[in-house]
């Protein structure tokens, strides 16, 4: 049921391009237009809502990616019920689509999309922000859906080219946003709403605001639990914790799976609980606020540092256009708070001084960076996650030499 010859030496100057194993749009409707209806029948009657749907491999920035398989069940429900957050009240309208179908936010939104009657247009083969302003733009989209690393791209070109533009909603997710972002997205893009929701690849979309909610871009608030799951969260020793204390969640419901198709399964319990490994709190509203991984929380002589708190300090310093704050190993405290910058100009000179004076009296003392590494790009995943374990190599890297 594939291309007969797959390409296989790409041209760099290919618009589209296949890859073997694979199979374009057209193929897939002309393969649909032969099979008889008999054809059909038979395959249906041999596909049950347990079977595997689709594999996709965890994001992999604290390790190897590990592959999740997804089943027909996990992902139509998924849909439907984020789906009717997301687009079920709304009039049939345009998306403007830029995420890889390989991550299970890109997977989900597509379906969502079609799901409601509503026209998916994809700007380009990959994300590029001139064409996907250009889409906006052009095809009048209503609604993007991107990642924070999107985002932030399409709010600095806009800046420059200022293309007449008006969205109605902006749906982000896949990786930690700052409130900084979110102010110059709405303001930037002329956005009417802005969603941040949260999700993970073994348990697919795990929140998201109600309809018309007003998010608390302040409070890192990640919107409502999903429909039918269960979630709660705990201390080191499992114990749930009270209302608004920090803790790992943990969720188990239609959408978790059992475990890795590779067989590791240490973050799955008995009793069906996925752990997520993320540091949140529930409000007693019942909205998540997620503070960051677990596993990035530096431990700086017994006193613990959220990443997450540091960055979003930092992220509204003025000549500061990106911040990882990371952990680095010392003698005395075993780990020191160090902040990676990207500055919003290679001609500034920022020094650890101006960061530290900047952060004085916005946190705590020991919170405050006693280090800093001027970068010009982190190492990133597809959906634009830093990839803190090897932004720490390069920092020991740079240490020894």
């Amino acid at each position: 049921m594939f291309p007969e010859n797959p390409v296989t030496n790409i041209s760099t100057t290919a618009i589209f391009v296949f890859i073997r194993g694979t199979c374009c749009f057209k193929s897939v409707i002309a393969m649909g237009k032969s099979a008889s209806k008999k054809k059909l029948q038979e395959y249906q009657s041999k596909i049950t809502p347990e079977d595997l749907s689709h594999i996709i491999f965890t994001s992999g920035t604290t390790g190897n990616p590990k592959p999740v398989g997804l089943t027909h069940f996990q992902i139509t429900n998924t849909v439907i019920f984020l789906g009717m957050r997301v687009a079920s009240d709304r009039k049939p309208t345009r998306f403007c689509f830029v995420l890889p179908q390989f991550h299970v936010l890109g997977l989900g939104f597509t379906f969502i999309t079609l799901n409601y009657g509503n026209t998916l247009v994809l700007p380009s083969f990959y994300y590029n922000s001139e064409s996907t302003l250009d889409a906006i733009s052009g095809d009048h989209c209503a609604v993007i859906t991107g990642t924070p690393t999107m985002l932030a791209d399409l709010v600095m070109y806009q800046k420059l080219k200022k293309l007449p533009i008006h969205i109605e909603e902006a749906h982000c997710g896949g990786a930690p946003s700052r409130e900084k972002l979110f102010k110059d997205v709405v303001e930037t893009l002329d956005v009417g709403r802005i969603c941040d929701g949260y999700g993970a690849t073994e348990a697919l979309a795990i929140s998201w605001p109600l309809r018309n909610e007003q998010i608390d871009f302040t409070s890192r608030c990640v919107g409502h639990l999903m429909d039918h799951l269960e979630a709660k969260v705990v201390d080191p020793e499992g114990r749930i914790v009270p209302l608004g204390t920090v803790g790992e969640l943990y969720v188990r419901g239609y959408s978790v799976v059992k475990s890795y198709l590779d067989g590791e399964s240490d973050v799955f319990d008995k009793d069906g609980w996925y752990k997520t490994g993320d540091a949140i709190y529930i409000s007693d509203d019942g909205r998540l606020h997620i503070m960051g991984r677990l596993k990035e929380i530096i431990n700086r002589g017994g006193e613990k540092v959220s990443p997450a708190e540091v960055e979003e300090i930092l992220s509204t310093h003025d000549n500061i256009r990106e911040a990882c704050v990371v952990g680095t190993k010392s003698e005395r405290l075993g780990e020191e708070v160090c902040a990676c910058i990207i500055l919003e100009d290679d001609e500034i000179d920022l020094t650890l001084a101006d960061v530290r004076n900047f952060c004085s009296g916005q946190l705590s003392y020991y919170k405050i960076p006693s280090r800093i590494e001027i970068m010009t790009h982190f190492p990133k995943t597809p959906m634009g996650k830093v990839k803190r374990a090897m932004l720490v190599e390069r920092i020991h890297q740079l240490k020894k030499n």
